[in-house]
């Protein structure tokens, strides 16, 4: 499964978006999977709050299955870390094992 091409999503909430979309992923479902209510969902993709980061590394877990381990927490840290600055990090998944570490 590839990542949505993200190269103009500016924040989290449309990035999450996308991300669900591509993988059928609902709200609930989504929430029951990271043991969380819908409401921390639903404020997720509003932009009103942001989750912790144990929650970025479970949803690239989640929905990104053939990312290693090591690729799935850089992409949630790289998330996390831009969410402040109003850009979410575009990372190439299309190539199983493709290191994105250093570009």
């Amino acid at each position: 499964m590839t990542q949505p091409d993200i190269t103009t999503v500016n924040t989290l909430g449309e990035w999450l978006s996308l991300t669900m979309k591509q993988t059928n992923y609902t709200r609930q479902k989504l929430a029951d999977d990271l043991e969380v209510s819908k409401a921390a969902v639903d404020k997720w993709l509003a932009n009103k709050s942001k989750p912790r980061i144990e929650h970025l590394i479970a949803i690239c877990t989640l929905c990104y299955p053939g990312l290693d381990t090591w690729q799935q927490y850089m992409y949630a840290t790289a998330i996390s870390c831009s969410i402040s600055l109003g850009t979410v990090p575009f990372v190439d998944t299309s190539t199983p094992g493709h290191d994105t570490r250093g570009t």
